[in-house]
């Protein structure tokens, strides 16, 4: 292949072939250090170091000339062999870290993976594209340039965007640097020895890519110089690695996903409300923040040991950090509501989030003081607490949307659901059993759906109340409670209530539909919530 085998180079070229080779074996070692610390870098600080599309450039191209266009030189295959090695583990390290460096627009921290897939398929074909048209050799060294390019800039505007060298760092950059100055050389050397085939090298294009490489390149390199002597803010008051200190516990409880049944019905409902994506997005993100958030106090004032499969963030990160990060959280949500337009939004978070409190509030005051409220008493809960963030979502959303169709009175059928069945999974659930431990509704003292009717339909029998009082964690005391509740017909009656609800939704559903059809996912989340 024409440019490759260098057997049939002149001989003022085969007679400095061994300074062309150190060059690329000293652009592989620059390259693979680099690569390395990437990797390294990413792993300590949970971030990457290469923007997103030019990396999927640069495997697209180092792809094609492993795969495709194979180089007879075996330094060279060996070099571009190690760099795709490197780059499967820099694409891992980028789409984890994703979801911290992009938490400020979700549908990239949510598709990185796919994102980097999709955009590596995309340069690998376009690369073979230039390479059936131009030929491989020239194919080999304008795609280069054009990798060469896209990174410097890249790296540069990442490094403006950030505003700090997290992922980075003055020998990284080198290292990188110094590979692509020996790319140069090598190139240098063919223009030089090699001008019938290599003569083009010294074209105005390509000296003013080496001009804009060199320069853009330098002024990295300065600017991580200055950003380290710089200390980078994230909000003016706190630096990057304080702020990851701050929300440890919040980034620990995300790691850990649920459901997500909040935002399934916020894209339900806006199948009515046909809010515009990017309200719906910062939506999205004041609920994800509020409800982990809630998460994170629930579990402490639970005295809780698992949360989806794994340590509550108490256990790991102390109660004081938790309760700070939640906190956090909250101001965290508050702060966004300043990219939503409804003047009312300010009013309507925090009317919602008083009730939360006040749900949660009475909730504990029914625990702590041994009292079982009436099924009336505790369905009020039930709106305040479990409906307020509910709520709280779809009134945000109806603030930004034309429709006047009033949806909260699904919406607050939708929290009982959600939380009776809750209730009941607790009790019933084996899989509910693995993520929080075995009906732990007992061990924390709740008065749930199932024991407030179970305890009330016997008055005189104090047998489960005792056993609240008690919050024993031993499995012989907690099957003997289940077994009680089953004895009073709590569980069938909760199953009824369930169906109950199902039933009333789906007629409020099919009420806000009126003809229209538009309630799809609504029916989707709701054949979830029956009881199988």
């Amino acid at each position: 292949m024409d440019g490759f085998n260098n057997a049939q180079a002149p001989s003022g070229y085969q007679e400095i072939q061994w300074l062309a080779d150190t060059f690329v074996a000293l652009m592989g070692l620059g390259w693979v250090v680099n690569y390395a610390l990437m990797i390294w870098h990413s792993a300590k600080g949970e971030t990457y170091s290469m923007a997103l599309l030019p990396l999927c450039n640069n495997i697209g191209w180092e792809l094609v000339y492993t795969l495709v266009y194979p180089s007879s030189n075996k330094v060279e295959l060996a070099v571009f062999a190690a760099g795709v090695t490197l780059n499967v583990f820099i694409m891992a390290t980028a789409a984890r870290s994703a979801r911290i460096e992009w938490s400020h627009s979700p549908l990239v921290a949510d598709h990185a993976a796919l994102i980097l897939l999709l955009g590596t398929l995309v340069c690998f074909t376009g690369h073979v594209a230039l390479a059936l048209e131009i030929g491989p050799a020239l194919a080999y060294s304008w795609g280069a340039v054009i990798c060469q390019l896209a990174l410097s800039i890249g790296g540069m505007c990442q490094l403006l965007q950030r505003n700090s060298t997290r992922g980075t760092s003055w020998t990284l950059w080198l290292s990188r640097f110094l590979g692509s100055c020996c790319t140069v050389g090598f190139a240098f050397l063919r223009w030089k020895y090699w001008p019938e085939v290599y003569g083009w090298l010294g074209s105005p294009l390509i000296l003013w890519s080496l001009a804009t490489f060199v320069l853009a390149d330098s002024t990295y390199g300065a600017m991580t110089c200055w950003s380290q002597a710089t200390p980078p803010h994230s909000n003016g008051n706190t630096t990057y690695l304080e702020d990851k200190v701050l929300t440890a516990p919040l980034d620990y409880l995300r790691e850990s996903p649920g459901k997500d049944i909040r935002g399934g019905l916020t894209n339900a409902f806006n199948q009515f409300l046909c809010v515009p994506e990017e309200k719906v997005t910062v939506i999205k993100r004041i609920i994800d923040l509020l409800h982990n958030a809630s998460l994170l106090i629930d579990d402490i004032q639970d005295s809780s040991k698992l949360r989806r499969g794994v340590p509550v963030a108490h256990s790991i990160f102390g109660i004081a950090q938790t309760i700070n990060s939640a906190n956090l959280a909250y101001f965290m949500a508050q702060k966004e509501l300043d990219q939503l337009t409804n003047p009312r939004a300010y009013a309507i978070f925090t009317e919602e989030l008083v009730n939360l409190h006040r749900g949660q509030g009475m909730e504990l005051h029914w625990r702590d003081s041994l009292h079982c409220p009436t099924e009336q008493e505790y369905m009020r809960m039930i709106q305040n607490k479990t409906g307020g963030l509910f709520r709280l979502a779809i009134r945000l959303m109806q603030g930004e949307s034309s429709s006047k169709r009033d949806f909260v009175p699904l919406v607050e059928t939708l929290g009982a659901l959600f939380q009776i069945r809750d209730d009941y999974q607790n009790l019933q659930s084996d899989v509910y059993s693995k993520n929080k431990g075995y009906c732990e509704d007992i061990s924390e003292g709740k008065f749930s759906y199932p024991i407030i009717h179970s305890i009330r339909s016997r008055p005189g029998d104090l047998r489960l109340l005792n056993i609240l009082k008690q919050r024993s964690e031993d499995p012989m005391v907690k099957e003997y409670a289940v077994e009680y509740i089953e004895s009073t017909g709590s569980f069938v009656y909760s199953r009824q209530k369930i169906e109950s609800l199902l039933q009333q939704a789906k007629a409020q559903l099919a009420d806000l539909e009126n003809g229209t059809n538009r309630g799809e996912k609504m029916r989707a989340i709701l054949k979830m919530l029956a009881l199988k």
